[in-house]
């Protein structure tokens, strides 16, 4: 939202205080000009608001996506566990079944028992060194988005303080503006009316 200013209204009222219809166009446009330029404060209040907001979803589905992984990450764990012991209560009660089956053959089978339960063995290492492996990813991908969130606030808050710099540099400037068109104003009416009604300040 832009601010609001009457060209034609104002050069009206500049002829109406006695300034030529020439000069008062001029002073109209040359006064339209600035004022297109400068932005209102609801604007720039509107645009912190939508930076904020953007802020807190991009936080919200971070925070979405990293619970998901957890609880994806926790299923596979758990059904991994799952299945594992299955397996390992399905070789214990086939090992009981040989050992009563045949006894005579006991020695034999023992051994290959053993070599089983090392062979598991070996492998139950190997899978908690891809799970210590999975959740070691998972700490550093946790810290990267925690990285990431950090640098987009940091960001955001950053183009924040430079709006608010810029709102007050425009504030600054429009005042300042004012000020010399007050000036100006001042000095050139008197010396207009000094030139062309000379009784009148008499």
């Amino acid at each position: 939202m832009t601010i609001k200013f009457d060209a034609i209204a104002y050069a009206q009222q500049l002829e109406s205080g006695g300034v030529p219809r020439s000069q008062a166009d001029v002073h109209a446009k040359a006064l339209t000009a600035v004022v297109s330029e400068v932005v209102s404060e609801a604007d720039l209040l509107q645009t912190k608001n939508d930076l904020q907001r953007d802020l807190r979803h991009a936080e919200d589905r971070l925070t979405s996506r990293i619970d998901s992984t957890k609880t994806e990450l926790g299923a596979k764990v758990d059904t991994f566990r799952g299945e594992f012991n299955t397996k390992i209560s399905l070789l214990d009660g086939k090992s009981e079944r040989i050992r009563t089956d045949a006894s005579a053959e006991f020695g034999q089978l023992h051994g290959k028992i053993d070599m089983v339960k090392t062979e598991l063995s070996a492998e139950i290492k190997r899978l908690d060194g891809k799970i210590d492996k999975v959740k070691t990813e998972l700490s550093a991908e946790i810290k990267q988005l925690d990285g990431k969130i950090d640098k987009v606030r940091t960001d955001l808050e950053a183009k924040i303080d430079r709006l608010s710099a810029s709102v007050d540099s425009i504030k600054n400037e429009l005042a300042q503006y004012r000020w010399v068109s007050a000036l100006f104003f001042s000095l050139i009416i008197p010396i207009f009316l000094k030139t062309f009604w000379p009784g009148l300040l008499a």
